[in-house]
């Protein structure tokens, strides 16, 4: 699993309640629910900094800010894997 794939905040799923199902649903191959990524993550907190300093006054604006906030993401979680 690439860093970028990883959760955010990983939650141990505690075995032998089987009346939990939805909570074991969520759980992937390391018995861990999984929540938003890394990636999604730093890409929301780019986009909460950006948007606290812009007007968005056209749509196309939105579509900006959203694509830059995953470059950033993405030029982060680069950084960090060197």
């Amino acid at each position: 699993m690439k860093s970028n794939d990883k959760p955010v905040n990983p939650t141990p799923i505690a075995g032998g309640d089987e009346s939990v199902v939805n909570i074991h649903s969520m759980a992937n191959s390391t018995g861990m629910t999984e929540g938003i990524t890394l990636r999604e993550h730093f890409a929301s907190m780019a986009m909460q900094g950006l948007l606290s300093q812009h007007n968005l006054k056209q749509p196309t604006d939105q579509q900006i800010i959203c694509q830059l906030s995953v470059e950033l993401a993405d030029t982060l979680l680069d950084e960090l894997a060197k």
